[in-house]
């Protein structure tokens, strides 16, 4: 694993060349009522999977994982990785949104915004040039590296606005906390939700509306992508693919098909066989 690093008044960036590769990243915040630093990392190329609090997702080219140095995740990548990693600390910190502390979250296809697709490719080139570069930047290009960081962690918590307690929808954060503990049960959906927690169908789905991403979606991609974590996990291996699906809350294997097909291209079986083989 190959890494160089570049800062600038209250941030640092890395780019991370890594083949095959485990990554742990631990709590490593030594005061717990100091402010967290905000981290942020952005898959250039290949393929990787992160591993936080049991749930397994896996990360392709041009996603942000935006996080804290309070967080404890694993990052796995099978083959030839390339990442860029942006860490927020002192007066950085104060001109950022807030979130809890410790949050962890995934954010898919930040270029697609009309901001997004002009500053992703300014930030490639960055990662690029940071190996001609040693230490600290000067004055000028600081200031650029400095923007350019801030506007990518803007968009990047403009997809967090669940998470910050300031700005945020405290119901939509108990609302999913209650769909990750019933996952498994198949009749889950926003009848039972909405009832457990006294609201209408109609006021969950508009929780659901800012995301842009259906109650019955959201609950579909999660259970996806505790599937294919299992599905990869060498100590399941011996456990049928069927039985994997209904732990999952997913018992029809027509569905499952279609449905894990068009999140990760391939069906069950061929995904387990390229990332778990016997």
């Amino acid at each position: 694993m190959d890494m160089n690093s570049i800062s600038a008044d209250g941030i640092e960036v890395t780019t991370v060349d890594c083949g095959p590769a485990a990554i742990r990243f631990e709590n490593d915040s030594s005061d717990p009522h100091a402010s967290p630093q905000c981290v942020i990392f952005y898959m250039l190329s290949g393929v990787a999977f992160t591993v936080h609090e049991g749930h397994c997702v896996e990360i392709d080219t041009g996603t942000l994982i935006v996080t804290d140095n309070c967080a404890d995740f694993s990052f796995h990548t099978p083959g030839v990785s390339r990442l860029l990693v942006l860490r927020f600390a002192g007066e950085m910190m104060d001109a950022m949104p807030t979130a809890h502390r410790g949050a962890f979250r995934v954010v898919r296809r930040p270029e697609e915004s009309q901001t997004g697709s002009l500053l992703f490719p300014l930030l490639r080139t960055l990662a690029t040039e940071i190996w001609n570069v040693d230490g600290e930047l000067g004055p000028g290009l600081g200031h650029i590296v400095c923007f350019l960081g801030m506007s990518m962690a803007r968009i990047a918590y403009a997809d967090m606005s669940d998470y910050h307690p300031a700005g945020g929808v405290p119901l939509l954060i108990d609302v999913k906390e209650s769909i990750e503990r019933q996952l498994s049960f198949f009749g889950v959906g926003p009848a039972t939700i909405a009832a457990e927690h006294h609201i209408s169908v109609r006021q969950l789905h508009r929780l659901f509306e800012p995301a842009g991403e259906s109650v019955m979606q959201y609950i579909r991609r999660r259970r996806l992508e505790g599937f294919a974590r299992d599905l990869v996990d060498p100590d399941l291996r011996h456990r049928k693919i069927s039985e994997l699906a209904a732990a999952w809350g997913m018992p029809d294997s027509a569905m499952l098909s279609k449905n894990f097909r068009s999140a990760y291209g391939v069906p069950p079986r061929e995904y387990r066989k390229r990332y778990c083989p016997k």
